[in-house]
């Protein structure tokens, strides 16, 4: 066993073996989770991150219900198929699950992070890997399980071990991150350091970081609340008064403009007096939301009104450059918004393609997933098959039917370049010049921007999420690879499976 995690597990069977410092007669509800296996299952087994063929030196290979690797550049197998999952391949090495959990495995298969955590995920070039535990020194049962969370870096080596009941890790560019046990936060710094220590205060409760200031909630009166930004040293960056609670975080993005967000998704907007702005965007208005503070992190904002319910973009001093006249309005890169109409424009609200989605299109491409920019120079487009018909008095008239659709790839103004087969019942995006759809049989190939087929459909479209929000997953070509859902493998540009066996797929249809 690795020398750091030995140490590391003894002093945590001591630490929890002995009396708490924390005062545990305050355990109350509020300072608890319960069911961490629950919490920290949750999803992962669902989940694959498609690999970048640019970054990594081994590709999984999949023999029947076995996970190995074989050699990118060898192409001969180099780990022998015994793992249950991968979940992501980076350039340091695979996360994968054997029988004792998940860890991190190199090349030459030597265990990187020891294989027995529950869950092992990358964030901001960190590894954080959890598990749950019992604290004995808890009373109640109810509350006694806790999160263990190990943090390594890329080469494994580890940096530090927190227990909690709840933490948030490194947001955005953030290099703090906080961990609460009890009453009790612990502040750390993305090298383990322990930068902070404090306890729950009732009248001055801690909200989260955000770009690396603490923030603090004081109580003010019934309807208002002071709203305090400090730095890891206790000195006072900002505060304001709000007429709002729940706040989850709040950013100062200029000397006169405040954003703060809600745990729902909502954003909102105040002055340097607390004074709400008339815009903000709210989950289920504008779509494609930001989570935390990923929203701010931006120097214009999608934002609606909330007398006209129209959209409009404000940047960071609070001024309007686009005005709020669209009905729909989402930021898809870093200065294109998706407007009425289906079209594609800037932040000074100039046109960018010719080309622009019909109704279908947008319906479908949101269903689907899928990017609305183009892609290989091309737009990826959903319509009406249309008929023709001729009367007895040769008069030709045209007609849809209900359930016809075709696909078609249209360039950057308009023109139609190609169309997917006949028959055709779905259609993604181009990738590397590969496309994927699904035939007439509901079998998934690959065309290339001709519409010429070039891996014969075989596989089966696959989804993810859960309701009420579904969504289909299409497999598409990073540097070389795309990931087969329905077959938990991938293929080459040329076809070649990286798998054997058929189709793999938990009943549910919703499995990583």
């Amino acid at each position: 066993m690795n020398r750091w995690l030995l140490c590391l597990l003894i002093m945590l069977s001591s630490q929890l073996l002995s009396a708490q410092s924390i005062d545990q007669s305050d355990t109350l509800s509020r300072f608890y989770l319960s069911n961490y296996f629950e919490f920290i299952d949750k999803d992962f087994d669902k989940t694959q991150v498609p690999l970048d063929g640019a970054e990594v030196d081994m590709i999984p290979y999949r023999d029947g219900d076995k996970f190995g690797f074989i050699d990118k550049l060898t192409e001969q197998i180099i780990i022998k198929p015994q793992y249950q999952q991968v979940h992501c391949v980076h350039k340091e090495g695979a996360v994968v699950k054997s029988e004792n959990g998940y860890g991190m495995v190199d090349k030459n298969n030597k265990a990187i992070i020891p294989l027995q955590f529950r869950q092992l995920t990358k964030t901001n070039g960190m590894y954080t890997g959890l598990l749950s535990i019992v604290d004995k020194n808890i009373k109640e049962e109810m509350y006694n399980s806790i999160m263990l969370s190990m943090h390594f870096n890329n080469e494994g080596r580890g940096l530090f071990v927190e227990k909690s009941h709840d933490f948030k890790l490194f947001q955005q560019a953030d290099t703090l991150a906080w961990f609460r046990y009890g009453r009790e936060y612990h502040i750390r710094s993305k090298t383990g350091a322990l930068m902070k220590t404090f306890k729950y205060n009732e009248q001055e409760s801690f909200i989260g970081i955000c770009n690396n200031l603490l923030i603090y909630k004081e109580r003010n009166d019934e309807q208002k609340a002071k709203y305090s930004a400090m730095d890891i040293n206790g000195k006072t960056i900002f505060d304001i008064v709000l007429d709002a609670h729940g706040i989850a975080g709040i950013y100062q993005l200029s000397d006169s403009l405040f954003g703060y967000y809600g745990e729902d998704g909502d954003f909102f907007f105040a002055n340097r007096n607390g004074i709400d702005k008339p815009y903000g965007i709210v989950s289920s208005s504008v779509g494609f939301f930001s989570h935390n503070g990923d929203f701010f992190a931006s120097n214009r904002y999608v934002a609606k009104d909330f007398e006209t319910d129209k959209r409009g973009i404000v940047n960071r001093n609070g001024e309007v450059v686009v005005p709020f006249t669209y009905s729909i309005l989402h930021q898809i890169d870093e200065d294109i918004y998706l407007c009425d109409h289906g079209r594609l424009i800037n932040s000074a609200g100039k046109q960018l393609y010719t080309f622009q989605y019909s109704h279908k299109s947008l319906e479908f491409i949101s269903y689907s997933n899928q990017s609305f920019l183009p892609s290989n120079g091309l737009f990826l487009a959903q319509d009406y098959k249309r008929h023709t018909s001729t009367d007895k008095q040769g008069k030709t008239s045209h007609y849809v039917v209900s359930g016809e659709f075709e696909f078609y790839y249209a360039d950057t103004n308009g023109n139609v370049k190609c169309k997917a087969p006949e028959g055709t019942k779905f259609a993604a995006q181009f990738s590397e010049g590969l496309a994927a759809f699904v035939d007439s049989t509901g079998l998934l190939g690959f065309i290339d921007t001709t519409g010429k087929i070039i891996i014969a459909p075989e596989y089966e479209l696959s989804m993810a999420g859960a309701y009420p929000m579904p969504y289909v997953i299409t497999p598409t070509f990073i540097n070389g690879y795309a990931y087969i859902k329905s077959h938990k493998g991938y293929i080459n540009r040329k076809g070649k499976k990286y798998f054997t066996g058929k189709r793999l797929e938990d009943h549910y249809n919703f499995s990583h």
